[in-house]
């Protein structure tokens, strides 16, 4: 009896300790739809869109993103995906999976080419988005 208890309130100590740490979180809290700064400032200030800056700024796109254009941001985790595809074709390429790749290792042009699937023509608002609308893709 005593050690079923001794295992019942390690098992409730440890479910605390690990409820306290909330780091994961990544909500930015109440959004607002207008802010007073540029597309790529707004970026370059927010923590999860720290890799998407770096991607920006090796495709030579800043002046594009902060244009009349609507640009669907890709958060680092997605642009971690994308790095991680890029650098398992890589190691497909040369047989050798043993090396350090990251945003500086993909070619500029790629970079670009890929980030242009996220940018659209004009300014495109949430009640304009149906389904069944084609939008331009920028360039």
């Amino acid at each position: 009896m005593k050690n079923n208890i001794l295992i019942y309130i390690c098992i409730i100590l440890t479910a605390l300790s690990a409820c306290k740490k909330d780091d994961y979180k990544r909500d930015g809290g109440t959004s607002n739809a207008y802010v007073d700064m540029t597309t790529y400032d707004y970026l370059k200030s927010n923590r999860n869109f720290d890799s998407l800056v770096k991607v920006i700024d090796k495709a030579g796109l800043k002046d594009i993103v902060n244009g009349d254009v609507t640009f669907f941001a890709a958060t680092n985790y997605s642009v971690a995906d994308y790095v991680k595809a890029k650098k398992n074709q890589k190691a497909i390429e040369t047989g050798n999976e043993n090396f350090n790749f990251g945003i500086k290792d993909i070619p500029s042009k790629e970079l670009s080419d890929s980030l242009k699937t996220y940018l659209f023509a004009g300014k495109i608002n949430r009640d304009q988005i149906t389904l069944g609308v084609n939008y331009t893709i920028v360039y």
